[in-house]
């Protein structure tokens, strides 16, 4: 009877154990595909992540590399504009230098008493002291023209005579005249005129002439 009783249950107790080793089976596979799956997965998100941080790495320092270059480019053109801008106000300057012409010379022209330009009660008083003093020198220019026609019967046919023979030898004093203008007599309207040095008008058509040349480079 208990070896019948045994037999029976043999069977039972195999089908168990088969049972819960399919179990087992089954558990540590789908543990063991979950554990692959989970690899994989990070895997590819971390290579993912990876080359899409690299790729946003690239991408920003190309466009900063790009701002740089515009930036650089702008600033370039903005030096180019400003030296042609100045080499064209320079231009501009020596020829209204060149293009002035003669005009009449009066007490304000003189470089005495020109920088006095402050104001007050003294520097008034001192500066139309100057100026009244220069406009008499200026009237015994002309008186002296005057009694040289009453004696030659004519008047100085050039600047050098004017100056020899009016200015010399009268012992007159012609004052400095404010830059960059000199004294000029008219030999054919017998007038005297402030006109731009010429060395002003050449020095000013060459610093013209030099910036253009950089702006050319």
């Amino acid at each position: 009877m208990a070896s019948l009783l045994s037999l029976k249950n043999c069977p039972r107790i195999a089908t168990k154990r088969r049972a819960s080793s399919f179990v087992l089976i089954r558990a540590h596979s789908w543990a063991l595909s979950v554990v692959v799956l989970s690899t994989l997965t990070l895997a590819g998100c971390g290579g993912s992540n990876s080359s899409g941080g690299k790729s946003s790495l690239d991408a920003m320092a190309e466009k900063l590399n790009q701002k740089a270059d515009a930036d650089a480019q702008a600033a370039k053109d903005k030096a180019i504009a400003d030296a042609k801008a100045a080499a064209d106000a320079k231009a501009a300057a020596a020829a209204d230098l060149a293009n002035q012409g003669a005009s009449a010379v009066s007490a304000n022209d003189m470089q005495r008493g020109s920088k006095m330009t402050r104001g007050g009660y003294l520097q008034t008083v001192l500066k139309g002291g100057i100026r009244a003093e220069q406009k008499l020198n200026l009237f015994q220019v002309q008186h002296a023209l005057d009694l040289f026609w009453g004696l030659e019967g004519r008047y100085p046919k050039d600047h050098d005579e004017f100056m020899a023979k009016i200015v010399e030898a009268n012992g007159l004093v012609l004052e400095p005249l404010q830059e960059p203008y000199e004294y000029y007599y008219n030999g054919e309207d017998h007038q005297l005129y402030k006109v731009v040095k010429q060395e002003a008008i050449d020095a000013a058509n060459a610093e013209a002439e030099a910036a253009k040349a950089e702006t050319a480079e």
